[in-house]
Order: structure tokens, then C-alpha cells, then sequence
């Protein structure tokens, strides 16, 4: 597993991305992933950091560490973990801008 933070370094071929916070690996994440990872498609978990931080001032104590987010996102089986930086700004992206600059 390769660990990344920010996505200019993230591979440019195409891959599944699974976006969330992944303070634990759900069904759905694990839905995205383990398909993909079938069809020998990279896959790619992307998480933004400090989220919680920055959309509610500091809330931060109620979630694993970045490393042990990762290491979680390993277990999920993805390829690639991509660690956002999460500042107002990005946090005031469209979803079509956040698609287009970070997910693409």
C-alpha cells in the first residue's frame, strides 16, 4: 500500500476511488474496493485531513490518527491512500469541483 498526502502524486491511470473519512472501513467502502480489486483495477481510498477540525473547530479526539487510518484503509485492501489536505477552501467546493480537482 502506498500512502500519499495529496492527490498531484496519486497514480494517473484509472482507478476506483473510495472517498470518506475512514475512521473504520464500512460495507460500502469495502463494496467499492474488493470488486474493483477483482478486476485488477487500482484502487484508491481518499481521505481529506483535518476534517473535523476544520468543519467543526477542533472536534479531532474522536477519531484514529492519520497512520491508523491507513492502516485501516490497508486492511480494506486498496492500493493507493491518498491524505487530502482539508482547508475552508476545499471545503467550499461544488462536488463537481472537488470531483474534477481531487478525485480526477
Amino acid at each position: 500500500m502506498i500512502v500519499l498526502y495529496g492527490h498531484e502524486g496519486a497514480p494517473a491511470e484509472p482507478a476506483a476511488v473510495a472517498v470518506g473519512n475512514f475512521d473504520g472501513v464500512h460495507a460500502g467502502h469495502r463494496a467499492l474496493i474488493e470488486p474493483a480489486r477483482a478486476f485488477g483495477a487500482r484502487t484508491i481510498a481518499l481521505t481529506c485531513d483535518p476534517l473535523l477540525a476544520v468543519l467543526f473547530g477542533g472536534a479531532t479526539a474522536l477519531l484514529p490518527s492519520l497512520e491508523r487510518r491507513a492502516e485501516r484503509r490497508g486492511v480494506a485492501g486498496a492500493d493507493v491512500v491518498v491524505m487530502e489536505p482539508f482547508t475552508r477552501e476545499c471545503a467550499a467546493y461544488s462536488a463537481d469541483r472537488f470531483s474534477d480537482e481531487v478525485v480526477l
